[in-house]
């Protein structure tokens, strides 16, 4: 099993720990064999449930392994057939020593004898080395002392008594990260989604008329409620709705600064429209390049041109067992043309400068980015005709430059 897989079922157990899942947590640590839950392990020896003790053991180790394991299952094995002959309850005992302690005769022919010799005495203590036998309750704690030592002394324990550190609900965290992406995805974004299952692929539905989103397939290797979790509904969806534009300014910051330049607009002024008045439908799908979705969800998400996205990248890829599944993606067009713009003026800005290029925001279709010739970056809300950001370019040093690019530069700024 991969190193994701193996992680996997470690959030896994995470999450059902935190829904209450009691049963199935344990059942998953047994069969996984990757958790041995020392505690529920201590729970049942000092509650004597003999049989999950030993069901629970069984995942991570046999009697024949090694001799720290014979040395486990024989000392539960053999506080199992004193309990029953300090009870009187002969059968038993005979059904424990030929069932479960005839095993380790082949090891130790003696010691069984030993063991068998106990039958014949009307009070087991007798025997000179159970002579300080005290009670029930305190036989299984003496045992469970012992034990614990040759558990953390057997090397198929190691690395295994001890849980990963994880953040609360790291597995709804990472299904909430994976909806924030198949929303950005969507061909025509809504503020407030309505998320009604995880077993699709979320896409926000078309307006009527329009064509559905193209899928895209794309590799998956793995998938990791965090502690103020957002139900999914149509009100209490993960993805917040729109926020105003003056509030979204400075969380817009990392969107301007990677933003490419697009298609070529020589006029100084700007005539555009918006979402909040008509936006055009295509509008989404001429953007070229693709940005690094904001976090709507309050969850963190990584910038996916960071170093640490390569890096998850490569892992994923690299995986042994893959699985696929379909985001759906905007629709491409092979080139823009003049059809593609808008018809009629919604309203008009001012800009200052020649520009070069303007976009905008893939989500919140009021905010444009216009860039100049003079290197000036501005964002507008374009709905309320105000300029939000302004940002200037500056040459530290101009006489360095070449006569060509100050000429260029000067006849910018006029």
């Amino acid at each position: 099993m991969s190193s994701l897989s193996r992680e996997l079922v470690f959030l896994i157990l995470q999450f059902l720990e935190e829904e209450k899942f009691k049963e199935t947590v344990h059942r998953l640590e047994q069969e996984s064999g990757f958790f041995f839950n020392m505690k529920y392990f201590e729970e049942k020896a000092l509650a004597g449930e003999w049989d999950e003790v030993e069901k629970y053991l069984s995942g991570f180790t046999k009697v024949d392994d090694n001799r720290y394991s014979m040395k486990i299952f024989f000392e539960i094995r053999k506080q199992k057939y004193l309990e029953a002959l300090d009870r009187h309850d002969r059968a038993k005992a005979v059904e424990i020593l030929v069932k479960d302690l005839k095993v380790f005769s082949t090891f130790n022919e003696e010691l069984y004898k030993e063991i068998t010799l106990l039958l014949t005495m009307d009070n087991f203590r007798q025997n000179e080395q159970l002579s300080k036998y005290g009670d029930t309750k305190s036989a299984r704690s003496i045992m469970l002392v012992e034990l614990k030592k040759l558990i953390e002394a057997n090397p198929l324990f190691r690395e295994k008594l001890v849980f990963p550190t994880l953040k609360a609900s790291r597995l709804r965290t990472l299904i909430n990260q994976s909806l924030n992406w198949q929303h950005q995805l969507c061909k025509n974004p809504r503020s407030n989604p309505d998320i009604k299952t995880l077993f699709t692929d979320h896409s926000c539905s078309p307006p009527n008329g329009a064509r559905a989103p193209t899928p895209v397939t794309l590799p998956v290797a793995a998938v990791a409620k965090p502690s103020t979790y957002a139900p999914l509904g149509v009100h209490g969806g993960p993805f917040p709705p729109a926020a105003a534009a003056a509030a979204n300014a400075n969380a817009l910051a990392g969107w301007m600064a990677n933003a490419n330049h697009s298609s070529q607009v020589q006029p100084a002024v700007i005539a555009a429209s918006a979402s909040s008045l008509p936006v055009p439908q295509n509008q989404v799908s001429v953007l070229k390049h693709p940005r690094t979705p904001p976090d709507t969800l309050g969850v963190g998400m990584t910038e996916y041109g960071s170093t640490d996205h390569e890096q998850l990248m490569k892992r994923l890829r690299s995986a042994q067992s893959v699985d696929e599944v379909t985001y759906p993606a905007p629709s491409q067009q092979a080139s823009g043309s003049l059809e593609d713009l808008p018809k009629s003026v919604a309203c008009t800005i001012h800009q200052g400068s020649n520009v070069t290029s303007m976009d905008f925001h893939p989500s919140h279709h009021t905010l444009l980015t216009v860039g100049c010739s003079n290197g000036e970056i501005s964002l507008w809300e374009v709905g309320m005709r105000e300029r939000l950001v302004s940002k200037s370019f500056k040459i530290w040093d101009l006489a360095t430059c070449s006569v060509t690019f100050q000429v260029n530069n000067l006849a910018g700024k006029k």
